[in-house]
């Protein structure tokens, strides 16, 4: 397993606003060009970002590391993440009938 983990790294900069929504995009974004690439994420393994503050330019320099493991491009979409060393697939709830939906209560 421990073969099967690539780590992804994001570097640059962020102005001092709203870091916490910062990164949470940043995560996202990481995730879903891992994806794209046949991989998900490690849930045991979370994401690990750190911050350096730039007086000169009153902005931040960011590094992110995100780590995932490889299911395939098609599987990548339907995998919530590896746990333990197994996938864990993402849940959906089944749709509604037409006629569950159109029955008066």
């Amino acid at each position: 397993m421990h073969d099967d983990i690539k780590r992804f790294p994001l570097e640059g900069s962020l102005e001092d606003r709203n870091i916490v929504s910062a990164k949470e995009r940043l995560v996202r974004f990481q995730e879903t060009a891992m994806r794209e690439d046949g991989f998900v994420p490690v849930l045991d393994l979370h994401p690990h970002f750190t911050l350096d503050y730039d007086p000169q330019s009153e902005s931040y320099e960011f590094s992110l590391s995100v780590w995932g493991s490889y299911v395939g491009k098609k599987e990548a979409w339907l995998v919530d993440g590896m746990l333990d060393g197994k996938t864990i697939m993402k849940s959906t709830l089944p749709t509604k009938s037409k006629e569950s939906c159109d029955t008066p209560t």
